[in-house]
């Protein structure tokens, strides 16, 4: 695939926006997919929290993969309905 700046089409065409990272700060790859419905899997990084990952819009992988049939069946087993709202500054 050659490379693009626009990436949004090819987001909200996915299942799941994957982001394993041991370090973030305000991820906009995760805002981004949340507001097109695209539900995330994710490491367990407090950034996360504070962006607004819960249950219904997003799978934490842990960082050994010690859960990682949970990860897989809740791929395969949740309907993922939510809608995002962004943190507002305050």
């Amino acid at each position: 695939m050659p490379s693009k700046l626009n990436i949004i089409d090819d987001i909200a065409k996915a299942d799941f926006l994957v982001q394993l990272s041991d370090n973030e700060g305000y991820c906009y790859s995760i805002v981004e997919a949340l507001n097109l419905h695209v539900p995330v899997i994710v490491t367990p990084i407090p950034v996360f929290k504070e962006i607004g990952l819960d249950e219904t819009n997003s799978i934490t992988l842990n960082f050994d993969l010690s859960n990682i049939d949970n990860v897989i069946d809740r791929m395969l087993n949740t309907n993922f309905d939510f809608t995002y709202y962004p943190k507002q500054d305050g």
